[in-house]
């Protein structure tokens, strides 16, 4: 109520309004520490911008990259912040492993070691 009332009247003081009321002086200061406190910090609310990046690119993101993307949409945090959170969520990236081919002959009738040895001995050693 008298923060309400705060709002209509800013130049009223607040504790010309606890007067008024009746109220306690204390009470009402500890009242609205404890309002403020219950409103999300700006921690968690990156904590959850962070997951949700996380699991949006399937946990291929690390904190350089989730770190960029909190960046475009507005939060000022560092790497190695971001680190330390995924840390605290327990988020580990996953390396993407490139893909590499594999070149053998699988047509032939000897096993390729058999091979490699005939290899060997049809080229003499240079000096």
């Amino acid at each position: 109520m008298i923060v309400g009332i705060k709002h209509q009247y800013p130049y009223l003081s607040y504790q010309k309004l606890i007067a008024h009321f009746g109220g306690n002086k204390s009470n009402f200061y500890r009242w609205q520490r404890n309002r403020l406190n219950k409103q999300p910090s700006k921690k968690d609310l990156i904590l959850k911008a962070i997951r949700h990046i996380f699991e949006e690119f399937e946990g291929t993101y690390g904190s350089p990259r989730i770190c960029r993307k909190l960046r475009e949409i507005g939060y000022s945090v560092s790497k190695n912040t971001v680190a330390k959170y995924m840390r605290e969520l327990g988020l580990d990236a996953s390396k993407q492993t490139k893909h590499r081919s594999k070149i053998t002959d699988s047509s032939h009738a000897k096993p390729l070691a058999e091979l490699r040895q005939r290899l060997r001995q049809s080229q003499p050693a240079k000096i």
